[in-house]
């Protein structure tokens, strides 16, 4: 679990990012560079237990995404 400490700057990491993304082109902008994004090749790279959730019935990514995660990389909670 993650020191109140390092949750304190995720949280405002993320507060940061929303903040910067309200402006519509930027939203938009933000939104592409996800959709854009492939991180297939470092996914062997993960060797710390990860817990991959999603959903069935997301409209923006098949639960076959989350499947993949989970295939490969290499200590994913499903393979333990």
């Amino acid at each position: 679990m993650p020191s109140p400490a390092v949750l304190r700057a995720l949280l405002s990491l993320v507060r940061q990012v929303h903040a910067r993304n309200r402006e519509p082109h930027r939203g938009q902008a933000y939104l592409h560079a996800m959709l854009e994004a492939d991180a297939r090749p470092t996914l062997s790279s993960i060797h710390v237990p990860t817990l991959v959730i999603h959903r069935t019935n997301y409209p923006l990514f098949r639960i076959e995404h989350g499947r993949y995660l989970a295939q490969h990389m290499t200590a994913t909670a499903s393979s333990m």
